[in-house]
């Protein structure tokens, strides 16, 4: 059912004239990075449709690193830096049409837990002290606060999960990108809100719940039972399940407004 929905509407906007690639407008732009070299990025136009997240790319980057490897000096950057992507973050909603969410910067004992096991002790490496969310009804919401997102950071890294989703389903586009000002690295998520309202809702209860059994079998010193076992199963497949739904819907929706723009 999927690959029938997406092969149809790619074919749809390609009639259209809206095949992937629209243009390329080649805009170089010269920025300081971390060890002192310029970089230059090339900005492109993308199709403003379903199609437009399958042709943006992702682009990996190992080797970013922030303005200090100190983290009392971090983390104080990161207060200033939630302010500057709390101001951008709430003005690129309002020009996308979008929803903006920008939670409290990561708590100072997960901050230092992270850079303990994830960065083996290297503060720079740590690019989520600051994050926030921009939570869209369609592609064309969702593309826009991406070129605006553009227009006004430096983006580092780009994780596209409409070309490579989650083993459950799970589909958003995950960004780094430098700011202007504190020139800290920060995160961004760019949401559907069908697939944003399970995570934050039933996929969440039930990650919650998977966890509480992982909990209790660590608690007791013992394995997870076969009962266990099979409970985790069953909350994952639902998840899977929920997120398959949604997607579905948000392809429908996509093909319907495709094709009352081409009438």
């Amino acid at each position: 059912m999927y690959s029938f929905l997406r092969t149809s509407l790619i074919l749809v906007l390609m009639l259209a004239g809206k095949a992937p690639l629209e243009a390329a407008t080649m805009l170089s732009l010269s920025q300081a990075s971390n060890n002192g070299s310029a970089t230059n990025r090339v900005r492109t136009q993308i199709s403003k449709d379903l199609a437009g997240l399958y042709q943006l790319s992702d682009m990996n980057n190992t080797n970013i690193i922030q303005p200090y490897s100190d983290f009392d000096s971090l983390y104080s950057l990161a207060e200033a830096a939630q302010d500057e992507l709390a101001t951008l973050t709430q003005q690129i909603a309002l020009m996308s049409k979008t929803n903006a969410v920008i939670p409290a910067i990561k708590s100072i004992e997960r901050a230092q837990a992270k850079i303990a096991n994830k960065h083996d002790g290297a503060v720079e490496k740590i690019t989520d002290l600051a994050r926030s969310s921009l939570i869209a009804k369609n592609s064309q919401q969702l593309i826009s606060a991406f070129e605006l997102l553009e227009q006004e950071t430096d983006i580092v890294q780009i994780k596209n999960r409409f070309n490579n989703p989650k083993q459950n389903g799970y589909r958003d586009i995950n960004l780094l990108v430098r700011l202007p000002k504190t020139q800290m690295v920060v995160e961004v998520q760019l949401h559907l809100d069908r697939i944003e309202a399970i995570k934050n809702g039933p996929e969440h209860d039930n990650y919650v719940k998977i966890q509480q059994i992982s909990h209790n079998a660590q608690q007791q010193q013992r394995e997870i039972s076969e009962i266990e076992a099979f409970k985790v199963a069953q909350l994952k497949v639902e998840s899977t399940n929920l997120y398959q739904v949604a997607w579905q819907q948000q392809l429908m929706v996509e093909l319907k407004t495709s094709f009352k723009q081409m009438a």
